[in-house]
């Protein structure tokens, strides 16, 4: 029978755990490390939780093998929580959560990008569990061939207390090696934050994306489209999605409304995509707290998926227009 606790590691031939969650108040179990954890099976059982103290916490510190394989399953008399930290890895599945009453049931855990076909870049700031200074931005895409450079800093419970990647003039973020495609579909969660308030996403052509000369709301591809104008820039956190293929139609949505679209644009690819870098200068002080690239232009259905996913995980969904699929709630 298990003991009182506040932290134990679980050992790895381990796979069904008795917990005892009386007495502390901090309660976290930490998973065995590295590749024992591939395709494993755990469960929880607390033996003498009531429902104010059966709360604990799974750390995922050090775990650095997670696959589809891996599940948590809880059961308590009288459920409190489990919460699985943000610490190490985020892919565990949590397959139920019990309290002796209600019918099982599996909490949200988020959209893996990855089930969209076409992902090419995901830079996610959460990927990260302190702060510190990059060379690279770790990419979660898992089928792709491109790595990010990256010298911003992360800069930790900034946005919905979760942290995100700050950018001065001279930092910079960018897809490697160079990109050159002819359909695309991307999206942005960030800021400018005075200061400079340059380009921030842009390409190595003439390509910018979101932000120009003190200004948002902007877009520019080689002329067509050439949208210049529109509110100054400001230190509030938006959210932004962009697709087109090359001679062909474009999207240009904003917090999850459209606000310009177009029946055709430039017969230029875009060659490379940067932050605070390329041949035109022009660079902001930003903060970057997700960038996601795809290869291909992507259906009205997925870029409001993924839309959805991004403001309820940046805290950002009081921004979407009432008519947005996921207004009331994440996909």
């Amino acid at each position: 029978m298990a003991s009182p606790f506040s932290t134990i590691t679980i050992p790895n031939n381990v796979s069904i755990i008795p917990v005892d969650t009386r007495g502390n108040s901090l309660k976290v179990l930490y998973l065995p490390t590295a590749s024992t954890n591939q395709g494993r099976f755990l469960l929880f059982k607390d033996y003498y939780g009531t429902a104010d103290k059966s709360s604990f916490t799974v750390s995922t510190t050090g775990t650095d093998l997670i696959d589809d394989y891996n599940c948590l399953l809880s059961f308590s008399n009288a459920f409190g929580s489990v919460s699985l930290l943000a610490d190490g890895a985020s892919a565990w599945r949590t397959i139920g959560m019990y309290d002796g009453l209600a019918t099982p049931a599996a909490p949200s855990s988020g959209l893996d990008l990855n089930t969209i076909a076409g992902l090419i870049v995901w830079s996610d700031a959460t990927s990260y569990k302190s702060a510190q200074t990059l060379t690279s931005w770790i990419n979660k895409a898992t089928s792709t061939t491109y790595s990010t450079t990256c010298s911003g800093t992360v800069v930790m419970n900034t946005l919905n207390s979760l942290p995100v990647v700050r950018f001065t003039t001279s930092a910079k973020w960018r897809v490697s090696p160079d990109l050159n495609m002819n359909a695309y579909t991307m999206f942005f969660v960030g800021r400018q934050r005075g200061g400079s308030n340059g380009r921030v996403l842009n390409s190595l052509n003439n390509h910018l994306y979101g932000y120009w000369n003190g200004g948002k709301q902007r877009l520019y591809t080689d002329g067509d489209p050439s949208i210049l104008g529109g509110p100054g820039s400001d230190t509030v956190w938006d959210m932004f999605s962009h697709s087109r293929a090359t001679s062909a139609p474009y999207t240009y949505n904003w917090n999850g409304t459209s606000i310009y679209s177009g029946s055709s644009s430039t017969g230029n690819n875009m060659n490379g995509l940067t932050i605070n870098d390329g041949a035109y200068g022009e660079q902001s002080d930003c903060d970057a707290a997700e960038i996601v690239l795809y290869n291909v232009v992507l259906s009205t259905v997925n870029i409001q998926k993924i839309e959805g996913y991004l403001a309820w995980k940046w805290g950002l969904q009081a921004n979407l227009p009432s008519g947005h699929p996921y207004k009331s709630a994440s996909p």
